[in-house]
């Protein structure tokens, strides 16, 4: 194997090619890397080698050719490596971005879930809550429930009871009612004794004043105490009745209200008709 730096054209083409040349097992090969200046067309090949120059003319044209091809295919394969280092590069950018955006998205999502964790946590506090809140409205209600109870049986006691005391009254009102239309009738009564009474005194004030007239000294002596007594137990009855006749109202309320705390004493059993009685 033999490498050497060599430089080369050919008698058809003016271009110097920079290059390796190699030897390896009897073909000679030449890796261009570079293209050089111009160089006058009657030389075919240097070989620059220890400070020695050795042409070759009809020994490498084919090879050149060779080596041009290969040259060539090399050209090819850095430009398609080339293309694919570009095309991975822009891949590579892309996955990056990709990436990115899925770092992005999952730092959105992260925050995102932080989120819905503090929502769900105010949601669960709030449902306990709730919970809570409803349990004391129904211990509430329970209570509620039961004080309406015993209100009702309360209510149901009582209008039985105030049913039949209404009875009680209303019966004992019908039996006043009876009572004052009896006293009224007593009253009637007597209001016509009293007119008839006074029809009476007049009849006897006129026969005494008859008398006195007829006998005056007589009458004076002999009946003038009895006279006056009986005109002052007369005179007293017909006020009496003068005051029942005049006032009927007065005396059916007196009636009334003595018949009304005479029941309601009986009724409470209270002493206050034992109090009533004795003050009349």
């Amino acid at each position: 194997l033999a490498a050497s730096a060599t430089f080369c054209y050919t008698e058809n083409k003016d271009l110097v090619y920079g290059g390796i040349f190699i030897r390896c097992q009897g073909v000679f090969w030449i890796i261009r890397f570079c293209d050089s200046f111009v160089v006058p067309s009657n030389y075919s090949i240097f070989f620059f080698s220890n400070y020695s120059i050795f042409l070759f003319k009809e020994l490498f044209e084919t090879g050149s050719d060779r080596s041009q091809l290969r040259s060539n295919v090399m050209d090819n394969e850095i430009e398609t490596l080339k293309t694919k280092l570009e095309k991975a590069e822009s891949e590579k950018l892309a996955v990056a971005q990709l990436a990115r955006d899925i770092l992005l998205k999952d730092e959105e999502k992260d925050q995102r879930l932080a989120t819905l964790g503090e929502e769900n946590l105010q949601q669960s506090r709030d449902i306990a809550r709730l919970q809570a809140l409803l349990t004391s409205r129904d211990e509430y209600l329970a209570e509620m429930e039961n004080e309406i109870a015993k209100l009702q049986n309360e209510v149901a006691t009582l209008n039985d009871k105030k049913s039949s005391y209404l009875v009680e009254l209303e019966q004992k009102i019908s039996s006043l009612h009876a009572q004052v239309t009896e006293k009224n009738a007593i009253l009637s009564d007597t209001g016509q004794k009293v007119l008839q009474l006074k029809k009476n005194l007049a009849a006897k004030e006129r026969e005494l004043e008859e008398a006195l007239k007829k006998t005056p000294e007589k009458f004076s002596v002999t009946e003038t105490p009895n006279s006056d007594r009986e005109k002052n137990m007369f005179s007293i009855k017909l006020v009496c009745f003068s005051f029942f006749v005049k006032k009927p109202r007065i005396v059916t309320r007196i009636l009334f209200f003595f018949l009304l705390s005479l029941s309601l004493s009986v009724f409470f059993c209270s002493p206050v008709w034992v109090g009533i009685c004795g003050f009349l």
